[in-house]
């Protein structure tokens, strides 16, 4: 996930950063996406259907579901290196966008239901648990403060606060990210910070060239979205679908639970980072003063928050109020 926001941050600025002439520019190449999408399913084929089902698969199949004289172990053995190359082939989908990721998400329940991988009823299960509409939740919440500009008004506000030295920005945007990323969608969080993260770019460079400066921005945003996913449930899907799968098994773990094991390393990784990648991407300024003066005439030009922003942080803080309060989340 790490390396996805990492490629999509990249990508975004690279497109913003090329000669606004060029009509050719415009985000992922779309005559790509057919051709990840036949490699993609060329895999699975490969993979799920044309090479044999190994040894070692059909033992342990054996060692599994030996026991029981109802089951064609050979069938799951199948089915098992089905379920692998499923796994290669949305991999593929995923990272190269080939197939927009709900339809993906769609396509691995059709695939289980067409070869018989999964019960229906399972199935169906699945994508009516709760961890489902916990994630489908948060997700929404980050779209909610995207439409209504409060993600820029944070942004802005929090890079503002951090002062004009490069480090303390490095820091500021670290905790920027590392913070709403517990409880908000990564890629959103990402998306909010890569055009401030751009504009002290853009006016840095003006007068001195600073592509060293750009690569530490954009860095520092995408490992910020990674050490604050862990932080709290609302962090990442897999969070959510690890407190699902712990509580099929009688374990619960509330909202308070997973912070207080999770905040110390988003504490510990944000203190490392924040030393870590500007000795690695060694700015060539240290003074961010005209750049982070101009983004504060641009704060103010917004004024004061209106009622609906107001709404969305109030509905906001009540969302996460009751999460934390909440002894079970799913």
């Amino acid at each position: 996930m790490g390396l996805l926001i990492l490629k999509l941050i990249c990508a975004r600025f690279n497109i913003l950063m090329s000669d606004s002439n060029n009509n050719n520019s415009g985000g992922f190449a779309k005559t790509t996406d057919f051709k990840w999408f036949g490699i993609g399913v060329i895999i699975f084929i490969l993979i799920g259907l044309i090479l044999p089902t190994p040894e070692s698969m059909l033992s342990k199949a054996q060692d599994l579901f030996g026991s029981d004289s109802s089951v064609d172990v050979a069938l799951k053995a199948t089915h098992i290196q089905l379920t692998i190359a499923l796994l290669a082939t949305c991999v593929v989908f995923f990272a190269t966008e080939a197939v927009p990721m709900p339809a993906v998400a769609l396509l691995i329940g059709l695939v289980q239901l067409f070869f018989g991988i999964t019960a229906p009823k399972t199935i169906a299960l699945t994508y009516a648990h709760d961890a489902v509409w916990f994630i489908a939740g948060s997700l929404a919440l980050g779209a909610t403060l995207v439409k209504y500009g409060l993600d820029k008004r944070v942004g802005m506000l929090v890079v503002n606060l951090a002062g004009t030295k490069t480090r303390s920005i490095v820091i500021g945007i670290l905790l920027g990210t590392a913070i709403p990323t517990a409880f908000v969608g990564e890629h959103a969080v990402a998306a909010m910070y890569v055009p401030i993260a751009l504009a002290l770019y853009t006016l840095t460079n003006k007068s001195t060239p600073s592509p060293r400066l750009g690569t530490l921005l954009m860095v520092t945003i995408a490992v910020g979205c990674m050490i604050g996913g862990p932080m709290s449930p609302t962090g990442g899907a897999r969070n959510a679908l690890m407190i699902g799968f712990l509580s099929d098994y009688g374990i619960d773990v509330s909202f308070m639970q997973w912070i207080s094991m999770g905040v110390m390393y988003t504490i510990v990784m944000s203190i490392v980072m924040s030393f870590l990648l500007p000795m690695l991407f060694k700015p060539e300024v240290d003074d961010l003063s005209e750049a982070v003066g101009l983004l504060k005439q641009d704060l103010q030009k917004h004024g004061a928050m209106t009622n609906q922003q107001k709404l969305v942080a109030g509905v906001m803080a009540l969302v996460v109020f009751l999460w934390i309060t909440d002894k079970s989340l799913v």
